[in-house]
């Protein structure tokens, strides 16, 4: 898709009608085919990409126009839109014919794919993936959540071969355990420790979150936090975000994504990569993430940047590093999952495959909590399969974590959305996926905390403990980039 990602405004216009495509085919939203049939619908999706540059325009008008059409609406205009759209199922055969005919025809071949002809209400060894849980929360009818081979019905075979294994872990909102946050011992793990105990098992990630400054003051490199996460056998994966920590999410305009590129920052930046370099040993950083949402300093869209500055300033900071010697850290480029047109395309923020060495995705299932507005109680397949696609085209030879989920617990079955994600979608359809990193928050609007019903803690313990996901055993690693598992 590189050719048709080539001006913002395209890659956008496009990513938002694969998108479309794959929530609008029956049976699309929430079940995945096999290996083969996945493989098939992403040949479809790579058709659409080549549509000749000379009929794009009248191609897209086209699509407008047919999308106008479309009942109920599936304009992505926001995510109660969409939702709406999920419930009602729409599919294939409510799309109007067009006159384009090479559009017509491209529709024409995702609309009788093989994810169109899954069976609906898959059960797994006679039992529901997730009993109530459907598209969007929708009305009986609607797919559940799961898969099974399109042509058998009978469960798919798992894409992770015997005796892979992923890393897998956490964040911890330490006040979920009565824990003062941030804090006040850098070397103080007690939070990760009871996660772990309820879990069920050690994590061979821990994961938390850092500014550059705090209170106009940098934040150095956490060294003793680095060597007691070691000590426990986990490998520590730092989100680094270039703003005050104590500032605004959004308008700090003193970190401006040029302000950053043009230097502001180097001595900051170049002492932190010297203090990694000297530590030595392995860490993820996972440096300005979901820099394609609208809610951080650092994406294109707001703080008075503009478009095009991303990538800069990541190959600024980057390069920095990489002068100081600090070979030891892995580079996580990590957005959000794509919801809405009013988040800048992923293709345009990517910095390239020599400044990156694992892409990520973060989503999660909002539920129906009744403190906000209705987002759906969403299965991890219809969160992260469009975008799984998009990032796995983008860089098709890096690993991808999972770097952020979490689910609600109002409007569905908690514990089966967890138990379907670690114990079935991530080990059946998700090849790419090579670490899986919980939130484990608990906020007046945010119950993503495993702790909030037992019955969701007991699925939690339950799914990790499978031996795909690996335990804190990494005491003794070494070198950088870390590698995925064998």
């Amino acid at each position: 898709m590189k050719r048709l990602i080539s001006s913002p405004r395209v890659a956008s216009f496009w990513s938002f009608v694969v998108l479309l495509i794959a929530l609008c085919v029956p049976g699309a939203s929430l079940v995945s085919g096999s290996a083969a049939a996945r493989a098939t619908s992403t040949a479809s999706r790579a058709s659409v990409a080549k549509i000749d540059a000379s009929t794009r325009k009248t191609t897209t008008k086209a699509v407008k126009k047919t999308l106008k059409k479309v009942s109920p609406p599936c304009r992505f205009g926001g995510a109660a839109k969409t939702q709406r759209c999920i419930a009602a199922g729409p599919s294939c055969r409510g799309l109007p014919k067009i006159k384009n005919a090479a559009l017509r025809k491209r529709l024409t071949t995702l609309c009788k794919g093989p994810r169109g002809s899954i069976p609906r209400n898959v059960t797994i060894s006679g039992t529901p993936v997730i009993s109530g849980v459907q598209a969007g929360g929708s009305s009986p009818g609607s797919p559940a959540v799961g898969g099974t081979d399109p042509g058998t019905g009978a469960p798919s075979t798992k894409v992770h071969p015997a005796g892979r294994r992923n890393y897998w872990g956490s964040a911890i909102d330490r006040g979920v355990y009565g824990l003062e946050e941030p804090s006040l011992d850098p070397a103080d793990l007690r939070g990760f420790e009871t996660f772990e105990t309820h879990a069920g098992k050690g994590m061979s990630i821990a994961h938390w979150y850092e500014g550059w400054y705090r209170d106009g003051v940098p934040v150095a490199f956490p060294l003793a936090r680095m060597e007691a996460v070691r000590r426990h056998g986990s490998i520590p994966m730092i989100s680094w975000y270039p703003k005050e920590h104590s500032a605004p999410e959004v308008n700090q305009p003193a970190f401006a994504l040029s302000a950053i590129t043009a230097g502001r920052y180097d001595d900051m930046i170049r002492a932190y990569a010297i203090d990694a370099k000297a530590w030595g040993k392995p860490l993820f950083l996972r440096f300005a993430p979901e820099m394609n949402g609208y809610w951080n300093s650092w994406s294109e869209k707001v703080n008075g940047n503009t478009v095009g500055s991303f990538v800069p300033m990541w190959r600024h900071v980057h390069d920095i590093f990489i002068r100081a010697g600090a070979m030891n850290v892995t580079w996580v480029w990590s957005p959000n999952i794509e919801y809405s047109v009013d988040q800048t395309p992923m293709a345009a923020l990517y910095p390239g495959d020599r400044y990156v060495d694992w892409t990520a995705l973060d989503g999660y299932n909002w539920g129906r909590h009744p403190g906000q507005r209705d987002f759906g109680f969403n299965a991890f397949d219809v969160l992260f399969e469009p975008s799984y696609q998009l990032v796995t085209a983008i860089s098709p030879s890096k690993p991808l974590m999972i770097a952020e989920t979490g689910s609600s617990e109002f409007g569905g079955s908690k514990a089966a959305w967890i138990s379907d994600a670690i114990s079935h979608q991530i080990p059946t359809y998700y090849p790419a996926i090579r670490a899986f990193v919980w939130l484990n928050l608990r906020r007046e609007l945010e119950d993503w905390a495993i702790e909030t019903s037992p019955s969701a803690q007991s699925a939690f313990a339950r799914a990790i403990a499978s031996p795909l996901y690996a335990p804190n055993e990494f005491d003794d690693i070494e070198g950088g980039p870390i590698k995925p598992l064998g």
